[in-house]
């Protein structure tokens, strides 16, 4: 995953010739191959546990927290929030400091970002 996101981005010109894109892939794959097998050798004994619930449970966590972030950059709003910022719009576009067409435009931003 990580070469092809590397490929995509093409950091040098390397990245942009088929045939070197190639070379490299079949490189990567020979020395992960050689680091498996390396390992192997060393730790004999060495089992993967992998606790599908408790990786899913990280991957919540870890999301929630990301989303939030995002949210909290991008000025997104809980739902409380939206109907306090439509109100105050209102009370805005009442009071006559905005005209219908800001108005309108204010109003699709709030409900756009819930």
């Amino acid at each position: 995953v990580l070469f092809i996101i590397v490929w995509m981005w093409e950091p040098t010109a390397a990245f942009r010739i088929w045939w070197s894109v190639l070379v490299l892939l079949v490189v990567a794959g020979l020395g992960l191959q050689r680091l498996r097998r390396r390992s192997l050798v060393e730790f004999p004994d060495a089992r993967v546990e992998l606790d599908l619930d408790s990786v899913r449970s990280s991957a919540t966590g870890a999301w929630g927290t990301f989303t939030s972030k995002v949210r909290a950059i991008g000025g997104g709003s809980s739902g409380g929030d939206m109907v306090e910022q439509l109100t105050k719009l209102r009370e805005l576009h009442a009071s006559g400091a905005l005209d219908d067409e800001e108005y309108a435009r204010a109003k699709a931003a709030i409900l756009g970002a819930g």
